[in-house]
């Protein structure tokens, strides 16, 4: 994402990433449905992790919601504006808020003992850490 020069390009990433986990859901699933936002929201929160997008948060505040925005009160009319890139917003918002939150208790461990487990897992994989900073910051609040 931070390769995108604009905001649309930045969403465009966004419909894109979901579109593939979408794309991968089907493929592997024995449903004969499409997945919807319970199948996806797990996966895209996998790989939001995983990926650890550079300055996130300021990709979100300061150019992917002011465009939303812009285009909301554009159309005026908010069943116009549920196109996939809002949704794909939305489970962007979604997660990054989500992740935000999560702490040890969310687990039902001590915070301690949650960033422990956190950075043992990780270095057993050879990452430098398994969540975003944004995460191990709320983390250890």
């Amino acid at each position: 994402m931070e390769t995108a020069q604009t905001p649309q390009q930045k969403l465009e990433y966004l419909k894109l990433c979901v579109n593939i986990i979408s794309q991968g859901l089907m493929k592997f699933s024995t449903r004969k449905d499409a997945p919807g936002a319970d199948d996806i929201l797990p996966v895209f929160t996998y790989v939001l992790i995983m990926s650890s997008p550079k300055m996130l948060h300021s990709n979100l505040k300061y150019k992917i919601t002011p465009l939303i925005d812009s285009y909301i009160a554009a159309v005026k009319n908010l069943a116009l504006v549920m196109d996939e890139g809002s949704y794909c917003y939305t489970q962007t918002i979604t997660t990054v808020r989500y992740l935000e939150q999560f702490t040890g208790a969310g687990v039902g461990m001590k915070d301690e003992e949650f960033m422990k487990r956190v950075e043992t897992e990780a270095a057993k994989r050879g990452l430098k850490n398994d969540l975003p900073d944004f995460v191990l910051t709320s983390a250890k609040k």
